[in-house]
């Protein structure tokens, strides 16, 4: 009797628990439905006065998170309706002659299940709304997206003509606020401390490869060291009147000088990328402007130089931009496409050099709409595989340091660091390699993406089958798992064969084991590694190892 007082006693606490979750799962649906009845209400009202682009991403990202809340509703209580179901199960079968706790504990768990059952129900039914809602959002967002794209304004060049009439460039509360003090003394600081560090820097550059660099044997290297040692100081000068400005509260002419000091910074390693293997190289001069109007573009577009012009300057400013833009790209796209290695380039230069010069034109025509489409999809598509290729470049000449050639690396101590000599290969630098290949291929699509202005709701919905995965059937894939498995897998497995060949080449050597024994020590340690490689692997895929061990046991069963 005194333990059926305590189980009716664990009972009632466990409810009047259940019961507060309860109270606040049915606030949360209560809420969830009024705000998606509210938002259908607003999607008819926008079938009479149509919203902005802008406005209805806001929206999608807004019914996202809360598909994303109801998503993770559904998950916890499917596994919550799962444990119910297991302790349900571990009573029995009821019967009539059963104990009263026993009895009390079913009905009890019965209860349990079944108001887990009704909020599940629930928040299905919100998932089916909000799935009805997002498709109806997709609807009107390509046809708004088609009605702005055709929509045409005043042409540019009408605009530019105007703003030589009226002169009305700046905006009306546009005002220049120029604090002298104390920006010339923190300006004159940071010049005294940087332009003699870095003249001093250029001068130890240019004194080891200056003379290296005159010679006809000179590497690109050495050359794009000397070619930043010469920057150095004009750098270091423009940073500092960068500060200079930005303490007088001149952000706009700071943000120009900076940018051209990172550009400063930066040309020589570009036109190093570009050019490290042509003897003859035109294309870094184009290069490194364009890096100058990428920057100083990128200048303007932080310290929105919208509110510093008005709405026609703005306009003819941008289209003016994108216009040198357009041609200086055009100049470097085509001296590319008379290389060898771009020979692809070469036979798509005519629909290509098409794409580029769609979106300015379409701009100088009044499509302000198209052209914002079309500028940053086709040129950020570019420049994202510019900058692709270039780090690609760039992470195939580190991984060349390690590679067992006399030519490359003769001066260079990192083999004999890590303790290779001659022609012995460093394991792993395959994985490394396809690592690299798989993250640039990675960053790309992700930022073709955002430059053709995909919704970031879209973007989730794609990265979110990528990280979380999908289901097929009673299976959930997980595309992100699955590839980190495989990589994980053929990692240790390299590394299982660079231990086997240190074991048997070197460490064992300096035992005083038998041949047989250190045989045995080198297979077991492979066969070790190779065994968790495989169980690291699997976790990371996702297997479960509970099944994966009730099919191992039915298997030895049977075998036996």
């Amino acid at each position: 009797m005194k333990n059926f007082f305590y189980t009716l006693l664990v009972c009632l606490l466990l409810s009047a628990g259940q019961l507060a979750a309860k109270d606040t799962n049915q606030a949360w649906s209560v809420q969830a439905e009024s705000q998606l009845k509210t938002w259908q209400a607003s999607l008819q009202d926008w079938s009479q006065t149509s919203p902005t682009l802008e406005e209805l991403e806001a929206r999608q990202n807004d019914v996202l998170a809360l598909k994303n809340k109801v998503d993770q509703c559904i998950d916890n209580l499917s596994d919550e309706v799962k444990a119910l179901e297991e302790r349900i199960t571990t009573l029995g079968e009821a019967e009539e002659n059963e104990a009263a706790e026993l009895k009390a504990r079913r009905q009890s768990l019965n209860k349990q299940k079944q108001n887990v059952d009704s909020e599940l129900a629930v928040c299905r039914l919100l998932n089916l709304g909000i799935r009805d809602l997002q498709s109806e959002h997709k609807q009107l967002r390509n046809k708004l997206l088609s009605q702005s794209l055709t929509h045409r304004g005043q042409v540019v060049w009408a605009k530019f003509f105007n703003l030589l009439k009226t002169r009305d460039i700046f905006a009306s509360d546009f005002v220049i606020h120029f604090k002298l003090w104390p920006a010339i003394l923190g300006g004159l600081i940071v010049f005294l401390i940087l332009v003699p560090l870095a003249r001093y820097a250029s001068k130890l550059i240019s004194k080891r490869y200056l003379d290296v660099s005159a010679a006809p044997s000179a590497t690109h290297e050495r050359l794009f060291l000397v070619m930043l040692a010469k920057r150095l100081p004009w750098a270091a000068g423009l940073g500092s009147f960068s500060i200079f400005f930005y303490m007088a509260d001149v952000h706009l002419l700071s943000a120009l000088l900076m940018s051209l000091t990172v550009s400063m910074l930066l040309a020589p390693l570009l036109e190093f990328l570009i050019c490290h293997e042509t003897d003859q190289c035109r294309a870094g001069m184009p290069a490194r402007l364009l890096l100058d109007i990428v920057l100083i573009g990128s200048a303007f577009y932080f310290f929105d130089l919208k509110k510093i012009l008005t709405e026609e300057a703005y306009i003819v400013a941008s289209a003016s931009y994108y216009l040198v833009m357009m041609l200086v790209s055009l100049w470097l796209f085509l001296l590319l496409a008379r290389r060898e290695k771009f020979h692809v380039l070469h036979s798509l230069r005519t629909p290509i050099t098409a794409a580029m010069i769609t979106g300015p034109v379409a701009m100088w025509l009044g499509y302000q709409s198209l052209a914002e489409l079309l500028i940053p999809g086709v040129f950020g598509s570019l420049a994202g595989i510019l900058f692709a290729w270039m780090f690609f470049q760039a992470g195939n000449l580190f991984f060349d340091l390690f590679e067992p050639d006399e030519q490359v690396n003769a001066d260079r101590g990192i083999r004999k660091l890590l303790g290779y000599e001659g022609q012995e290969l460093v394991p792993g630098l395959w994985i490394g390699r396809l690592l690299l290949l798989l993250v640039i291929l990675g960053g790309l699509l992700y930022w073709m993406l955002l430059a053709w202005r995909v919704p970031h709701s879209e973007i989730n919905i794609m990265s979110a089958y990528i990280t979380e995965g999908f289901s097929v059937g009673a299976i959930n894939i997980v595309p992100s798992k699955i590839i980190a498995g495989i990589l994980a897998f053929f990692l240790l497995l390299t590394l299982a064969k660079w231990l086997r060949n240190q074991l048997s080449e070197r460490w064992l050597h300096k035992t005083r084991l038998d041949a047989g024994a250190r045989e045995s020590i080198v297979s077991l340690s492979s066969y070790a590694i190779i065994g968790l490689a495989m169980v690291i692997a699997l976790s990371m895929a996702g297997f479960d190892f509970q099944n994966i061990a009730i099919i191992a046991g039915a298997l030895s069963v049977g075998i036996g």
